[in-house]
């Protein structure tokens, strides 16, 4: 039961009792006083003598005003118990103290949807040290350590409020593609900047949210397959990627170094930069600014401006790397 729900009892409570008032001070000319004393002792069955003799049509809205006030207030305190028993006056609290915390935030990343993809996704993301915001209509179970915002992440002030437009990326895992495009827009709107990363359930949905603006759309029933076929012709292949990231600890990461930002690089050779040795990652590939990938490139490949180094390596040499180039 959400706090809106229990403000809506009180108003339909202090309703009767304005009601009850009224009608008793109108049909039997009682003082407003004792008009809601009697409204008081009738809703709340305790008994005491009515305060002037009640007239036929008295008599008839006793009974009505007994029927709606004692059904109200039996209901009431059922909701508000289950309301403080069930734990949701310490999750609105919490989820109060969490707006500030999300509010200091910057260069997060924003996981919309925390059903099964969200979830893994979140834990991943939370034990390779990312700061994570979960945005989900309804979170019953929610990590202590773990900033979360509840609401629709489809609706603009929801993605503002857990600070879209100072993150760095939006991951989209709600329920449908329909609801992923227009998070997508949403959230491109917001901050053309943001990286946003989208699940596609189905494959004809790939296109749609490239169209949305997705930077990148994971197509569920794509990597599956791909899998799938993938331990049928080279089981040995699949076989190393789990020995290299079992389970959520990751032992190995891919990063990436862009040219444009280090303006040292631009001009250098492979060789020059020699990563291998300065911090034991290793250069898989180079990304240039017309989406071309050159894999394992040469040694003397010369970096150009707009290229982007993909590299991979243990988490501490990721961090070396990280503490060199931008």
């Amino acid at each position: 039961m959400r706090i809106r729900h229990v403000y809506t009892l009180f108003a339909l409570l202090l309703l009767v009792l304005v009601s009850g008032t009224l009608g008793y001070h109108l049909i039997e000319h009682t003082s407003l006083l004792d008009s809601l004393y009697m409204t008081v002792i009738t809703i709340s069955t305790v008994g005491f003598r009515e305060v002037v003799p009640l007239s036929r049509t008295g008599r008839l809205f006793t009974i009505l005003v007994i029927l709606v006030g004692v059904g109200l207030i039996g209901y009431s305190f059922t909701r508000i118990t289950s309301f403080f028993l069930e734990g949701e006056l310490q999750r609105i609290i919490r989820g109060r103290k969490m707006e500030k915390v999300i509010s200091k935030m910057k260069k997060h990343i924003i996981v919309c949807g925390y059903g099964r993809i969200g979830h893994d996704v979140s834990a991943i993301l939370i034990e390779n040290g990312k700061n994570v915001v979960i945005v989900e209509k309804e979170l019953k179970a929610i990590p202590e350590d773990v900033a979360f915002l509840t609401g629709d992440a489809t609706e603009d002030q929801v993605l503002l409020d857990a600070g879209v437009e100072r993150a760095t990326t939006v991951v989209a895992c709600l329920s449908s593609d329909a609801e992923n495009v227009f998070l997508t827009l949403s959230a491109k709107t917001l901050n053309p900047n943001v990286r946003v990363v989208s699940r596609s359930i189905a494959g004809d949905s790939v296109g749609k949210l490239r169209r949305a603006g997705a930077d990148e759309v994971i197509c569920m029933h794509e990597i599956s397959a791909r899998r799938m076929a993938t331990v049928i012709v080279q089981p040995n292949l699949v076989n190393l990627v789990d020995i290299m990231a079992p389970a959520r600890n990751l032992f190995l990461e891919v990063g990436e170094i862009k040219a444009d930002l280090n303006e040292e690089i631009v001009g250098a050779s492979i060789s020059q930069i020699n990563l291998k040795r300065r911090t034991g990652a290793l250069i898989l590939a180079v990304r240039q600014q017309n989406g071309k990938v050159l894999f394992n490139p040469d040694s003397d490949y010369k970096m150009q401006s707009g290229d982007t180094l993909i590299i991979m390596g243990e988490r501490e040499q990721i961090g070396k790397v990280s503490g060199i180039y931008k």
